[in-house]
Parts: structure tokens; C-alpha cells; sequence
């Protein structure tokens, strides 16, 4: 008895073979659709494998060694007809909407071996022909593929724009209270993006990922329609109460499946002087010279910046100029005390 066990045991361990290293599972390297959100229009729901270019009839390989956990020749479901490989550990593989299976349920595969030939069967619907690959079926999880399968890594992921969500804009970025940044990254080169990150002053913040996912929603992620790889990501929630008046730096990386990043910079003014201050001003008019006093009892930052309030202005008559006297609640002015003023015009120049 005990030597029939040792037996089954060793049986058993002789079937599962080594991953291995991993190969690509067709001869072209094409990616159609992306891993991670997919378009539907009206908003987007959760692709968990990638799409690559095959016609029907194409050759379809095992990724690497396993054995065949599954075998699905009906051709019944959305998937169409299809093969689950399982693989040393918890991973497994599938490949989809197949034309042909050329292997059988517990038989032993070696990575690169002919499992079957692509097609377009999906049920009574068929697709467009094409090889989905994945890592195991999730509805809104999964394995990023291009983490493991040695894909064409052409070039780093490209940040097209980034941008508060809401600002004035007088020549420089001016932000207030609890807003947001977008970020539009484009990666239709390799389809290979990861996850996005946002830091402020050095400092991360926030990420939205795909694998494993995290913050990945429909509130943070737009995705562009029938355009694969260009998306818009967005980080709903800076807080810029808890930051200090003044300048500071937020980026963002945009990293792909193998680690390649890319980081854009931009440059932001944090506007809380209006728990601070109150000003006064007078406006001189050009005809006789006259005085118009002015109150600016909350006056924004913004509103110098762009001359929407706080300006010489352009009314009936044409004003030449403007004195602000600035009364500060928290500092304490004595008659050695400087005050510097930066005065921009409506294109942000001094």
C-alpha cells in the first residue's frame, strides 16, 4: 500500500511539468484589444486578456508546459470554441474563439507546441477572427499577459496631456480647495499600459492599476471608443487644503506591462490666501485724475491673475493704473516689513 501511494504520488508529480519560459502563442504579435477596461460606448467593462490579429486557420501554441485542463469543442458560448491549459502553480491559460482544437482534455503540452487553429466561433454571435489569450477568466480582475509573454516592447507609454480638473489659467495653473488632475496617456504602439501614478512634490498620491487592479472605475477611467490604448485616467480628489500657498509640482508616470515608464511634470499655484488676507483698492481714472475706491473684501488670486475683478478694468472710462492696499489677519506688519508684489498680465507675463 505504502509503495502504491509513493507510486501515485511520483505519477502525479511527473505530470506537472515546469512552466518553463514562456513564448508567444501565435506567429503574429499584433494586438488588437488591450488587457483592462474596453469601450462600449455608453462606458466600458472589464477585458481580461488581450486580442491578437490571426486569421482562421491560424496556428495557435501553448504558452508554456502544463497540462490540458479543459477542453470546450461545442462551440456554445461566448467564447466559442476553447482550451485551458494549466500550468505549474495556480496559473492557468486559456485561448479562445478557436476554429479547430488539436489536443485533448489531461494531455501534457510543452511550451510552443500546436494546440489548435484560430477562428472567429463565439456561440450563435461570431467575431471578427482573432486569438483572445488570457490567464484565467476574471469579470473584473486578472493577470496582465504582457507581464509574462515576451511581447514587441516598441517604446515607453506617451503622456499626451495633464491637467487639473478645474483651474484658472492667467499665464500659470492656479488651483483651490479639493480638485482633481487628468492625465490622457497613449499607448496604441504596444497596448501594454500598467498603471498610472500621481505624486505631489516627489510624494505618491494616488494610482489607478490594472494588475492588481486598484482604483480602476468608470469615475477614473475614460476609455476612447474603438481606439485601443488611449485613454484618459483621472485622480478625483486632491486635496490642495493641507498644502502650503504657493507653487508645487505634481506628476505623473504612465508605466507599461514590462516596467517602461514615462513621467510628465506640471507646475501648480495653490490659492488658500483668502483665509488670510483682505484688500482695498483704488483705481485711477485718466479723465481729471480722479480716485474710485474699490473694496475686494475676498479677493482671489486667480482674479489678479486674470483681470476678471482685480484690475484697472475697462469700463466707460479707461483706468491706468491700481493700488491695492493688502491687510493680512495673521501677519503682523511693522514699519521694517516688505511686501512683494508680483504683478502678471492677463498672459502670465511680469
Amino acid at each position: 500500500m505504502k509503495f502504491k501511494i509513493f507510486s501515485t504520488v511520483l505519477l502525479l508529480l511527473f505530470q506537472v511539468p515546469d512552466i518553463g519560459a514562456y513564448v508567444w502563442p501565435t506567429v503574429s504579435k499584433e494586438i488588437t484589444s488591450d488587457f483592462g477596461p474596453r469601450g462600449t460606448g455608453t462606458g466600458w467593462y472589464w477585458h481580461p486578456g488581450i486580442d491578437i490579429h490571426a486569421d482562421i486557420g491560424t496556428s495557435v501554441y501553448a504558452v508554456a508546459n502544463g497540462i490540458v485542463g479543459w477542453v470546450d469543442d461545442i462551440d456554445d458560448s461566448n467564447a466559442g470554441k476553447w482550451i485551458r491549459i494549466d500550468h505549474d502553480g495556480e496559473m492557468t491559460s486559456r485561448y479562445l474563439h478557436l476554429s479547430e482544437i488539436l489536443v485533448s482534455k489531461d494531455e501534457i503540452v510543452s511550451a510552443g507546441q500546436l494546440i489548435g487553429k484560430s477562428g472567429n466561433t463565439a456561440g450563435n454571435n461570431p467575431v471578427v477572427p482573432h486569438l483572445h489569450f488570457d490567464f484565467g477568466y476574471s469579470a473584473s480582475n486578472g493577470i496582465h499577459p504582457l507581464k509574462y509573454l515576451p511581447y514587441d516592447n516598441t517604446c515607453p507609454p506617451t503622456i499626451t496631456n495633464a491637467e487639473p480638473l478645474e483651474y484658472e489659467n492667467g499665464g500659470i495653473i492656479v488651483v483651490k480647495g479639493v480638485t482633481g488632475i487628468k492625465t490622457d496617456i497613449n499607448t496604441t504602439a504596444d497596448k501594454d499600459l500598467n498603471e498610472v501614478k500621481f505624486f505631489v512634490d516627489g510624494q505618491e498620491k494616488y494610482k489607478i492599476s490594472y494588475d492588481p487592479r486598484q482604483n480602476c472605475t468608470a469615475e477614473t477611467v475614460e476609455v476612447t471608443e474603438n481606439v485601443a490604448g488611449k485613454d484618459t485616467f483621472k485622480w478625483l480628489n486632491l486635496d490642495t487644503t493641507g498644502l502650503s500657498e504657493g507653487t508645487h509640482q505634481v506628476e505623473v508616470r504612465a508605466i507599461d506591462a514590462s516596467g517602461g515608464e514615462t513621467t510628465k511634470s506640471i507646475s501648480i499655484f495653490v490659492n488658500n490666501c483668502t483665509k488670510d488676507y483682505l484688500a482695498k483698492g483704488m483705481r485711477i481714472i485718466l479723465e481729471n485724475n480722479p480716485h474710485e475706491e474699490v473694496d475686494y473684501p475676498n479677493p482671489a488670486w486667480g482674479q489678479e491673475w486674470t483681470g476678471t475683478t482685480i484690475s484697472p478694468g475697462r469700463g466707460e472710462l479707461e483706468a491706468e493704473g491700481l493700488i491695492l492696499e493688502v491687510l493680512t489677519k495673521r501677519v503682523q506688519v511693522t514699519p521694517t516689513t516688505n511686501i512683494k508684489f508680483d504683478l502678471l498680465d492677463c498672459e502670465g507675463g511680469y
